[in-house]
């Protein structure tokens, strides 16, 4: 047993530490094993060192995964239902406007100028049932132009060197201004939301709460959404006075919360609408016509009622070059 142990183990440790094992001479066997002994040290204490060192990563790792916030994807079916409730709370609101008169309505030059009332003939918005959907056109053209035209246009006078930075950078290539999609496009976006909605208290922003001292984020904030409160009322307070304007409350506050959902994903989520004229076919995914002329198999898009909303890639922000349209433009077709 000790020629075994001798040649097995302690044979092979002296030739690694290139001394020689020399069982006759005691001195040189006492002097072997305190090197043994204090290699033996040596291991216990790395050891040790190891094991907390070990306690250290593991409770670092934990550290880490407890303050990363947990990324709760948006599924298509929410950004649906989130989609039409504003689309619905627009259209009650729409249809509660009693015009004293209907041709003042028309005459409104903020109407007029408004993004998907602009480039349309007069002719279209003249006729039974028109007045609602142009007072829907007027409505979304405003929140579009100001809230869904940007990831960041929610924080206000706050958003514009973002905005400016986001399209500089990564340009402005696609059909709706927006850069084409990409990693780093989508990682810039929804990384700054998130380190700007740490100094915003939520309640400002999806709720339009007023605080007795508001940071100067959040006072931007407010003035967005007061500002475009005016842009919407005003127009029509002469021309329907007895309207219950405060239903416009409950629709900033769902588009705001709308835009900070899709700002917040991995995958690029736009509102999104077709261009006046553009060919149109009965089925395709990113269009769907109004009652009046949903028998057409194929025209021209005369005029949008309300836009629609897309997204490009899957929820961890992967394959950005698939489109999913997941409710379709709302459009008058000839």
């Amino acid at each position: 047993r000790y020629r075994f142990i001798t040649r097995e183990y302690i044979g092979p440790y002296a030739a690694s530490k290139n001394i020689a094992y020399k069982d006759r001479n005691g001195k040189e066997i006492r002097s072997f094993f305190e090197i043994l002994v204090g290699d033996l040290q040596d291991t216990d204490t790395l050891r040790m060192q190891c094991s907390s060192l070990q306690d250290q990563v593991q409770s670092l790792q934990q550290e880490l995964l407890s303050s990363v916030d947990k990324v709760e994807y948006a599924t298509d079916a929410e950004l649906a239902s989130d989609f039409r409730a504003l689309r619905m709370a627009i259209k009650s609101f729409c249809r509660s406007i009693k015009p004293l008169n209907n041709n003042e309505v028309f005459s409104i030059e903020a109407i007029q100028r408004s993004l998907f009332v602009a480039n349309v003939p007069p002719r279209y918005w003249h006729g039974r049932g028109r007045m609602k959907y142009l007072l829907e056109a007027f409505v979304w053209s405003k929140l579009y132009e100001d809230i869904f035209n940007s990831p960041f246009f929610i924080f206000g006078n706050y958003h514009t060197g973002l905005s400016e930075e986001y399209f500089t950078i990564f340009g402005e290539e696609n059909v709706y201004r927006w850069p084409i999609p990409s990693q780093r496009a989508e990682n810039f976006r929804y990384t700054t939301i998130e380190q700007i909605i740490e100094r915003v208290d939520m309640d400002v922003l999806t709720e339009g709460m007023e605080k007795d001292n508001p940071s100067y984020l959040e006072q931007s904030i407010m003035q967005t959404r007061i500002q475009l409160l005016d842009d919407i009322v005003l127009p029509l307070l002469n021309v329907s006075p007895d309207t219950d304007f405060t239903k416009i409350y409950s629709i900033l506050n769902k588009a705001f919360a709308l835009s900070l959902k899709m700002g917040l994903q991995r995958c690029r989520v736009q509102i999104v609408h077709p261009e006046i004229g553009v060919a149109y076919t009965s089925g395709q995914p990113d269009l769907s016509s109004i009652p009046e002329s949903e028998d057409l198999e194929s025209g021209n898009v005369a005029f949008i009622v309300n836009p629609g909303i897309a997204k490009w890639g899957d929820a961890e922000g992967k394959m950005l070059d698939q489109r999913l349209d997941i409710v379709p433009s709302l459009v008058f077709v000839e």
